[in-house]
């Protein structure tokens, strides 16, 4: 190389190192400007020239007018009433006009359900509650924010014509949550005669509202008369007089065919009235009918004579006021309330038959549970020779918690009685066991059929007691 040209090469060097030194550095407001200078829709962010149609449109969705960046909504609005946004796409609305002329301002028709809907997109046969659309209630409902359900309440239901709610329930019945029953207490003997509350005489109450008493009018045995239940004696009936007085026949034996006597025993107090029948003569008094006004409860012996052997029937009424409270365990017959199996040291077997109830002589005093309360029945027909079933309210009036040998050996013996047992013979009797209570109540009665009533001792419940059965 000659010296010219190493003398321009060293000059060439020093000048590009003084412009790199010297030559003043761009401002960002430079940058913005070379930018723009490119297209008016670019910018300088700092590091690089970017467009803002490339920077807007890489949003789906969005568009640049040049000028600004919309959305596909925002462009669909701009394009005039005729059109809408139906979620995907904007669509020319080309029943809009038909729609508000129809229904008024704000109504707007949608092409995907072919119909005008409201501002709320509710159709012409919809409401709008709570954020939903839906099918207008019935006359009567009310939306509920989910669906529509009745104004009324439960056992309520819409009368259309009144305009308001009424009871499901006919006329003297009330809704007790489940369904309708009587506002009259016919447990009791009430019904309701269209306006009130009155005593079923068709079934044999009477009396006032709240205090109805049945009396058994329709059999001919009784008469309601001045608010008392009076025993008819005449006519078809089965009562029987005492001086001159109607009594109740509330209990009665048919005897054998040979009997001239017939025993019992009772050692309840109380008053009793017991008819002996035609030709009978009670306890050698020389009267037909004998009345007993027993102010104890001693064990005692009674009797009805007869002159000649026959059939008799032999009628009990009256009512026990206290019972026996001593346990004999040698001799146990002597505390019950009646007995028919005795006479002076042996045994009868002259009943032929029995019905009515014992029980409603010889009731539970009070709720019973004692032995000076509840009357015991231990071994009343022992032994006896009658025929057909047990009637099934022999012990009616009987009820409450059991005493020790209540029932013990009441049947036993009895080989002639037939049928089956009675399922509700002891259900008035409730409470835990006692002592020796059903011991062999029904001993040697091989002539009863049947299967033992799956109800037959329902009311008593606890832990067995001794010898119970």
């Amino acid at each position: 190389m000659s010296k010219f040209a190493r003398f321009l090469r060293i000059i060439s060097i020093a000048l590009i190192a003084w412009g790199a030194t010297f030559i003043p550095q761009k401002t960002f407001a430079d940058e913005q400007e070379d930018c723009e200078m490119m297209a008016p829709d670019y910018y300088w962010d700092g590091a690089t020239c970017i467009s803002y149609q490339e920077e807007c449109e890489s949003s789906p969705g969005y568009y640049w007018d040049g000028a600004t960046c919309y959305s596909e909504e925002e462009q669909c609005s701009m394009q005039g009433a005729d059109y809408y946004w139906d979620g995907t796409q904007c669509v020319e609305n080309e029943e809009e006009d038909t729609c508000e002329a129809d229904y008024g301002p704000g109504w707007w028709y949608d092409d995907t359900s072919g119909q005008c809907l409201d501002e709320n997109g509710c159709a012409v046969d919809e409401e709008y509650d709570d954020g939903v659309c839906h099918e207008p209630c019935s006359d009567g409902e009310e939306w509920n924010g989910a669906s529509c359900e009745s104004v009324c309440s439960d056992g309520e239901e819409w009368n259309g014509a009144l305009g308001s709610c009424e009871s499901v329930c006919s006329d003297g019945e009330e809704w007790d949550g489940t369904e309708c029953v009587s506002v009259c207490d016919e447990a009791n003997g009430e019904e309701w005669d269209g306006s009130a509350c009155v005593c079923d005489t068709s079934n044999n109450y009477y009396g006032t509202t709240g205090s109805c008493e049945y009396c058994d009018v329709s059999s001919g045995n009784f008469t309601w008369n001045n608010g008392t239940c009076t025993p008819v004696c005449s006519g078809n009936n089965t009562n029987f007089e005492y001086n001159g007085q109607c009594i109740e026949n509330k209990f009665q034996i048919t005897t054998t065919a040979s009997s001239k006597h017939f025993f019992f025993n009772i050692s309840a107090a109380g008053e009793f009235y017991i008819d002996c029948g035609t030709g009978g003569n009670f306890n050698s008094t020389g009267n037909q009918v004998g009345y007993l006004n027993k102010n104890n409860t001693t064990d005692t012996f009674y009797m009805c004579l007869y002159q000649n052997a026959g059939t008799h029937i032999v009628k009990f009424g009256g009512k026990a006021t206290e019972y026996n409270s001593d346990i004999n365990t040698q001799n146990l017959s002597t505390g019950a309330a009646i007995s028919f199996m005795r006479t002076n040291g042996g045994y009868t077997g002259g009943i032929a038959s029995i019905s009515g109830s014992l029980g409603q002589i010889f009731s539970t005093i009070g709720s019973g549970g004692t032995l000076a309360t509840q009357p015991r029945f231990t071994e009343t027909f022992l032994l006896a020779s009658m025929n057909g079933p047990i009637p099934e309210n022999l012990f009616s009036g009987i009820s409450g918690s059991p005493v020790p040998y209540m029932f013990s050996s009441t049947f036993s013996g009895c080989s002639r009685l037939t049928g089956s047992i009675p399922e509700n013979l002891f259900s008035g009797i409730s409470g835990a066991p006692a002592q020796g209570m059903f011991s062999s109540t029904f001993y040697g009665c091989s002539g009863l059929t049947g299967s033992i009533p799956s109800g037959l001792f329902s009311g008593i419940s606890g832990a067995p007691a001794e010898s119970m059965f």
